[in-house]
């Protein structure tokens, strides 16, 4: 469906969200977290590292997308 829902355990505040590609680029980045979902739609097919940052903290996943 070109989205990735996520779901953030004790419901710790996500301060910001960073979409990489596996060069390091960044191909996603907001601050403005209203949902808990992203939309990579216009994202190639391949591998990418979502990270979610919170306060004093952060947590890295893969993310395979293919259509």
């Amino acid at each position: 469906t070109g989205k990735v829902f996520f779901e953030v355990n004790n419901k710790r505040t996500i301060d910001e969200i960073i979409m990489y590609d596996l060069t390091g680029g960044i191909v996603y980045k907001s601050n403005a977290i209203s949902d808990d979902v992203i939309d990579i739609s216009n994202l190639s097919d391949g591998m990418y590292l979502l990270q979610l940052r919170f306060e004093n903290d952060f947590l890295t996943k893969k993310i395979i997308k293919q259509e």
